[in-house]
């Protein structure tokens, strides 16, 4: 778990660094902080999210900058993840690091970023990087990215027979102003996962800004994966006053250079399917195995021979819980001997994967 906040922790301090030379944290977070209220999307949970997005180390000219973007939200509540497991509560985050020159002309700015980003449930890290290009200017914006999970992409959740798997993709972009408060954005993309899960699909919104520091954004999408969604998004930029078209191409631009100008946070996207619509049952029992040995402990004084029993039951009726084996009929007839003989030398974790291994055996795999 350290090393995956690692990234996240390192933008604190490079955040930090640049407060230490404003006037003041106050005024720091004043000019670059974001607070969003997000109701679920297709693979993202209801959240509650902070942010602070940061231009550092302008050029001489101030056309050109690199960018620091740290975000963390904690979920709010129910999302299609949880029609089978809570996880309100739950927290994740992200971290950008990016650069956007003005061209010669003044017209488009031109940019290049990439994010860490990691969201826990059930106990469990789900992980993405995300790399991206954008070209921004006066009346479009289009934005390239591509996401790649990574570390372990798949993981049986708790207390249910659904797989929470990882999902990288591509995407693709384009917003124009429709007029001075109201903007509109349409998305092509493909989801892809492990197991079957991959789709295309589209997906259309409007953001308002409703006063200077205040908007909210409408989005449907639909791909085969969540098939229709609509979700909502208010945002709170502090210290952003009311955007004018007064002024010229080139000071809107310059200012753009330091804002997010509609670069949204990543946030890890996860599906959830039954796990027997595509999954080996062997590979089921891994997956729901993957953790079980740090839950294991045997009753004091226990036998050998009955401590292998417990275990291997325990694996037994997990599996059950799952759905993916009948646990009397699977586990009734096996016999734990040479599991004992492991339980024996002592240490949960050999005794674990010895019992495992007899019931992996039990079931054909």
């Amino acid at each position: 778990m350290t090393n995956r906040l690692t990234p996240i922790v390192a933008g604190l301090l490079l955040l930090g660094a640049c407060a230490s030379l404003a006037d003041d944290l106050e005024e720091f977070l004043y000019k670059t902080g974001s607070l969003s209220i997000s109701t679920e999307s297709a693979g993202q949970p209801n959240r509650v999210e902070g942010r602070i997005f940061a231009p550092v180390a302008p050029n001489d000219t101030g056309t050109a900058n690199f960018l620091l973007d740290l975000s963390a939200y904690i979920n709010a509540g129910s999302n299609d993840i949880t029609e089978y497991h809570d996880d309100k509560g739950h927290l994740g985050g992200s971290f950008r690091i990016g650069h956007r020159q003005l061209n010669t002309e003044g017209d488009w700015i031109y940019g290049v970023h990439s994010a860490y980003s990691v969201r826990n449930m059930d106990g469990n890290n789900y992980q993405t990087i995300a790399v991206g290009i954008e070209a921004l200017s006066a009346n479009f914006d289009a934005r390239f990215t591509g996401i790649i999970p990574v570390d372990t992409t798949v993981h049986l959740i708790q207390g249910t027979k659904h797989l929470g798997i990882t999902l990288g993709g591509v995407e693709l972009s384009l917003v124009r102003p429709l007029s001075e408060r109201v903007s509109g954005e349409i998305a092509a993309y493909y989801r892809d996962g492990d197991y079957g899960s991959n789709s295309a699909g589209i997906a259309i919104s409007t953001q308002i800004q409703v006063t200077g520091p205040l908007s909210c954004e409408i989005s449907i999408s639909h791909d085969d994966l969540y098939d229709t969604r609509v979700s909502g998004n208010l945002l709170y930029e502090f210290g952003k006053g009311h955007s004018s078209n007064s002024g010229s191409v080139y000071e809107g631009l310059v200012g753009r250079l330091g804002q997010p100008s509609g670069l949204n946070t990543s946030v890890v996207r996860i599906h959830d399917p039954i796990w027997d619509c595509c999954v080996p049952a062997c590979d089921a029992a891994s997956l729901a195995l993957r953790a079980f040995a740090t839950t294991v402990a045997c009753g004091s004084g226990a036998t050998p021979i009955a401590c292998a029993e417990q275990v291997a039951w325990d694996v037994c009726w997990l599996l059950d819980d799952a759905g993916i084996i009948d646990a009397k009929a699977v586990c009734g007839g096996a016999s734990f001997t040479t599991a004992a003989a492991r339980c024996a030398e002592g240490g949960t974790a050999a005794c674990v994967s010895a019992a495992t291994s007899v019931v992996l055996k039990a079931m054909g795999c």
